[in-house]
């Protein structure tokens, strides 16, 4: 068995190459069609939530797999009784063989929110045009995500703008960013508060693409805030923050105005009415304040990994033709609350990297 700390993990994803980072993102991508399109779906338990009186909230998430099992913890602190103020999320993910004898102990901080981020660029990498950035939140998602799209597509992008509620913060994740300097020349990268109400929507107005990763009660933008003009470019919107019904990142009309005016070839209705994507239409549809407010049809929403599945098997078809246009160039959103077949397939491309540089974590042979 291998126990990878936090600062193995740490070191390992942050030195990955962009071939290594695309290798961990085609995991991520199968495991996705396996959910979605075939019986795995059936085989993974319900995750299960506990709040505690003091505030403390406890998530674990099993999976399973013809060949691995296992479980992710992830702890939300309770509130320092004196100070009101809350430590960042901690857990761990086991995974086990097909006998149940364990493979590896891995700190899961930092392995959450790189996959999370990282599913969240899987639509993102099939957009033409990605030049100017809009990230909400300045947590550990939202840093991995800037992270991860510099890396993978750092020579497209122009400006990456950082809001957040707390500007100060929003200004160190910036800093932060900007002294790591990996393929970061001729990048501006900027903070703003969310305050600066005229100044958002300016950078919200020319985006093409904009990631939520805030876990919060209101909506973040307007949905006005995003709309364009006949002729404009349209930009892709993630929202991984809110997985609870009283979260809310996006503005539920923004959802049913993509839905009923975005014309493309949809796999679901085989028609031409508009969908948005998410990870997974059950969990979504039941857990998160933005869908249970627009109350979108099954139809209306088509999980990432059949849309992968359906953009291979329609080849160059004239639906393929038109799906792929609205793909690359429509308005796009992705609605994601985890699915865990997804920390599955991290915790082994983690474990696979890290026994291959052979100098991280410890080996328990006889556990």
């Amino acid at each position: 068995m291998l126990i990878l700390p936090d600062s193995s993990i740490r070191t390992l994803l942050h030195n990955l190459s962009k071939q290594e980072t695309l290798h961990f993102q085609q995991k991520l991508q199968t495991s996705l069609i396996g959910f979605s399109s075939s019986s795995e779906k059936s085989f993974q338990p319900s995750p299960g939530i506990t709040t505690r009186p003091n505030g403390q909230k406890t998530l674990f998430r099993p999976f399973t797999s013809p060949s691995s099992i296992g479980c992710k913890i992830i702890v939300d602190p309770a509130p320092n009784p004196t100070t009101g103020q809350k430590d960042i999320l901690h857990g761990v993910l086991i995974i086990c063989d097909e006998r149940g004898i364990p493979k590896g102990l891995i700190n899961a901080e930092e392995v959450t929110s790189f996959r999370t981020a990282l599913c969240s660029l899987i639509p993102w990498s099939w957009r033409k045009t990605t030049r100017k950035i809009v990230v909400f939140g300045a947590g550990k998602v939202a840093v991995w995500t800037v992270r991860l799209l510099l890396r993978l597509r750092g020579r497209e992008v122009e400006g990456v703008v950082v809001v957040n509620r707390n500007k100060g913060r929003g200004e160190e994740v910036v800093q932060e960013l900007k002294a790591e300097g990996k393929g970061r020349d001729g990048v501006e990268i900027r903070a703003l508060g969310s305050e600066e109400v005229d100044e958002v929507r300016k950078v919200l107005k020319e985006a093409d693409a904009v990631f939520c990763t805030v876990p919060s009660e209101e909506v973040l933008f307007d949905e006005k805030d995003v709309r364009r003009e006949e002729g404009q470019s349209k930009p892709y919107i993630s929202a991984i923050g809110s997985w609870r019904p009283n979260m809310i990142e996006m503005d539920p009309q923004l959802l049913k105005r993509v839905v009923s005016e975005e014309r493309s070839y949809n796999p679901v209705s085989q028609g031409d009415d508009g969908f948005i994507l998410v990870d997974d239409r059950k969990s979504v549809a039941e857990h998160t304040g933005e869908l249970l407010r627009s109350k979108l049809s099954e139809a209306q929403m088509i999980e990432v990994g059949q849309m992968l599945e359906v953009r291979e098997s329609l080849g160059q078809s004239e639906e393929a033709a038109k799906l792929n246009a609205h793909l690359e160039e429509g308005f796009l959103i992705y609605k994601s609350v985890g699915v865990s077949v997804t920390d599955l397939a991290s915790g082994e491309v983690i474990l696979e990297l890290a026994q291959k540089q052979g100098n991280l974590g410890t080996v328990i042979t006889d556990f």
